[in-house]
């Protein structure tokens, strides 16, 4: 009985060289824009050989496609039509009272746009006013009334045409974190503790007033080496268990507001538990920390650790002693932090 060898070929993985070859991948341009129109009218397969996209070798003649309304009703598309305006307080009010129905007005968000556009922050960006088929107001209202609160003008992009069923789709997509505004501006390491931190000074322990992103940003850039400098000491050692934004705040609140050779003294006592007497006030604020006195009274970690760290600061500061400290409903903050406060919320 005769046998047969199979003969088994071994595959060598072909290894290319990357480093030499070039890449024929051409940046974002009209050439991009170009092979999408061209891969839509290859699946609506719809325009005749006098409409093909393949003779478009100028930009030129791009733009006069675009613009062409029958171009995208071949292809089942809305023409939209686009202008960068300068909207006054006066034809704000004309394009509200033109609306149709529209999602109930939210004030808290006009009071935020208002107080963005007041301080002079409002940016011109894809983002702006819209109107469907017919010249009704679609998507905008808000950033109108916060024109009409203000009562000063601003530019935006207005956009017409937007088919009616389209609102339903607006507003859907992921929306973006101070921790991503943080990442991009500044850097993405700590950027969710820097957020927690600056939102918890400026706001304080009450948290009752909707901050902006702008604001946020704009502190952590002012404060950016300070804040850098406390986390990484904060989040290890024998303070890694009691962190919070509570305790960072109070910490990084104090070396604004006194100096940060007082602070950095201070935290230098807890870190390395050095004590200067058995009623050092450091000494009772991390015995409080670590036993999470006052919770009782002030349900809140955060609040509490923040409360306990501010007393022991300010014990610390005026050159009392203490043996424990105690959390009370109402206590009094540090000296000087309201006015803190209060300028970043002009």
């Amino acid at each position: 009985m005769a046998t047969t060898k199979s003969k088994v070929k071994s595959r060598k993985k072909k290894t290319v060289d990357k480093s030499n070859k070039k890449s024929n991948k051409p940046a974002f341009s009209r050439f991009k824009k170009l092979s999408s129109l061209r891969k839509l009218e290859k699946e609506a397969a719809v325009l005749g050989t006098s409409g093909t996209l393949d003779t478009l070798d100028t930009l030129e003649q791009y733009d006069k496609v675009i613009k062409d309304e029958s171009f995208f009703s071949k292809l089942g598309l809305p023409f939209l039509e686009f202008e960068i305006r300068f909207i006054t307080p006066e034809l704000a009010k004309l394009w509200i009272s033109d609306m149709r129905n529209n999602r109930p007005v939210r004030p808290t968000r006009v009071r935020q746009y208002s107080r963005v556009m007041t301080a002079g922050n409002w940016f011109l960006m894809h983002q702006g006013i819209a109107f469907d088929e017919e010249g009704h107001l679609l998507d905008g209202q808000h950033r109108l009334l916060a024109i009409i609160a203000s009562g000063l003008g601003q530019w935006f992009a207005v956009c017409y045409g937007v088919p009616c069923s389209a609102y339903d789709k607006m507003d859907k997509g992921a929306a973006r974190s101070v921790a991503d505004s943080i990442a991009v501006s500044i850097g993405p390491k700590y950027r969710t503790r820097l957020s927690s931190l600056a939102r918890f000074i400026l706001n304080g322990p009450s948290n009752h007033i909707k901050l902006e992103d702008t604001d946020i940003v704009l502190f952590i850039k002012k404060h950016y080496d300070l804040m850098m400098g406390y986390i990484p000491r904060m989040s290890r050692g024998v303070l890694k268990p009691i962190y919070n934004a509570g305790v960072g705040a109070a910490f990084i609140s104090s070396a604004i507001l006194y100096g940060k050779d007082k602070a950095d003294a201070l935290l230098d006592r807890v870190v390395d538990m050095n004590w200067q007497a058995d009623r050092d006030p450091m000494k009772a604020m991390y015995t409080a920390l670590v036993n999470n006195h006052g919770l009782k009274r002030v349900p809140d970690m955060q609040a509490c650790r923040y409360w306990i760290c501010v007393t022991g600061i300010k014990t610390a500061i005026r050159g009392r002693k203490v043996k424990t400290i105690r959390v009370r409903p109402v206590m009094g903050d540090l000296d000087g932090v309201e006015q803190l406060r209060h300028n970043k919320r002009k």
